[in-house]
């Protein structure tokens, strides 16, 4: 079981951005520390099939009586190459639990889509540009390594509308692709 770390690693030529898992339309409310999250806790958190859900020790439902587990969020890191949309190797680490969860049994008959965000540094067109090319960066990362079908994954760039901390929009934080089932 391959873990990946939250811990901030600052690498020299690499802009840090999140990626953040979240059924489409809920709010934020699951954050992992520097444990990050192995593929089986991606998969848990993004499966909508009821059941017994164990979530970092917490178990949902209660098996005949089980409903369909709240969905969760998790952010984790993700390393572009500075002012593109290229993965870093660090990335390409961080990213293989997560393809590894979207080619389990569990979620192979989803899809789901890759939002990229920018923060508020550039203009408004170079941002949106910048989302849509670093989702699809990702995207295109999981069908060609881990052999995802194209057509479970959608990339679409949201450039800085959506800021994740609007009262600080330059802030790192608001740099990531979001993935959400659709």
């Amino acid at each position: 079981m391959k873990r990946i770390s939250l811990k901030k690693i600052i690498v020299p030529g690499t802009v840090a951005a999140m990626l953040h898992l979240a059924p489409a339309g809920l709010a934020d409310n699951v954050h992992l520390g520097k444990d990050g999250a192995s593929t089986e806790e991606i998969i848990q958190m993004l499966n909508p099939e009821p059941g017994n859900v164990k979530v970092r020790g917490l178990k949902l439902g209660d098996g005949a009586n089980a409903r369909p587990a709240e969905p969760k969020s998790i952010s984790l890191e993700v390393f572009f190459e500075f002012d593109s949309a290229r993965l870093s190797p660090q990335a390409v680490d961080q990213l293989a639990p997560l393809g590894e969860a979207l080619r389990s049994a569990q979620l192979e008959q989803l899809d789901f889509e890759l939002e990229g965000h920018t923060d508020a540094l550039g203009d408004d067109d170079y941002n949106q540009d910048l989302s849509e090319r670093r989702a699809a960066s990702v995207r295109d990362y999981l069908i060609a390594q881990f052999g995802i079908a194209e057509s479970r994954l959608i990339s679409t760039g949201k450039g800085e509308q959506e800021l994740l901390d609007p009262d600080n929009p330059n802030s790192g934080v608001n740099r990531r692709v979001r993935i959400a089932t659709r």
